[in-house]
């Protein structure tokens, strides 16, 4: 999916420019996931879509609709409370006129974000009820698999299109697999990344970023951990 202008005209570079072939994707995640988890991935890339969906956060944050429009960034609602299935209106734009596959085990979006993505969410449940805009935490991503983690019927995650100067950006595949992780095993983080206080599984201080589920960014996960 590309980013369009306020004109609706495709913007330079708004086609994808680092997605693999259908084969690579597939020969990848069969290699992580048939051999750890004995799960076979088929994998039927779908149309390049042009869409504006870059409309911001909307209602799921109270008075603050207009929350990362026109920022060139996917914005997306983190339930770390997991209160329901809530997402923003820059994910439902995407779903609405990118209809994910109601067969499919996972939907994988694959978006041209030219500054990547970005989750905005509450830490308590408290603050959430109370809207309070105070504590809205907010944190950059490549890859996020919010709806299917928390079984929204979309079953979607995303992984992003985006250039980026970091030299510890993984690899597109190991981001794909890494949130296929989240959205099909359910699984979180195995290092003690800010999020994963919940996570009784989580090795709070240990050097997991050569994992594949790692929440870490390091030199290791650079050389797409698995």
């Amino acid at each position: 999916m590309a980013k369009l202008d306020e004109n609706g005209l495709i913007k330079p570079g708004a086609s994808p420019q680092h997605l693999p072939e259908e084969h690579e994707i597939e020969d990848y995640l069969n290699s992580v996931f048939e051999v750890q988890a004995n799960v076979h991935v088929t994998v039927q890339l779908r149309n390049e879509l042009h869409m504006l969906w870059d409309v911001g956060m909307g209602s799921v944050v109270p008075n603050e609709t207009t929350l990362g429009a026109n920022n060139g960034m996917l914005d997306c609602y983190h339930n770390a409370v997991f209160l329901g299935q809530k997402v923003s209106d820059e994910e439902q734009w995407i779903f609405t006129n990118a209809p994910p596959d109601p067969q499919a085990r996972i939907n994988l979006y694959y978006v041209v974000a030219p500054n990547g993505g970005c989750y905005h969410g509450w830490f308590s449940v408290a603050d959430e009820n109370a809207s309070e805009m105070d504590n809205l935490g907010s944190g950059g991503f490549d890859g996020f698999a919010g709806p299917a983690f928390n079984n929204h019927p979309s079953k979607a995650v995303f992984v992003l299109d985006h250039p980026s100067n970091n030299t510890d950006t993984p690899w597109v595949l190991w981001t794909m697999a890494h949130e296929l992780g989240h959205g099909v095993g359910k699984l979180q983080h195995t290092c003690g990344a800010a999020l994963e206080w919940r996570n009784p599984n989580s090795m709070m201080g240990s050097d997991n970023e050569s994992r594949l589920m790692t929440g870490r960014h390091g030199p290791k996960r650079a050389h797409c951990p698995n």
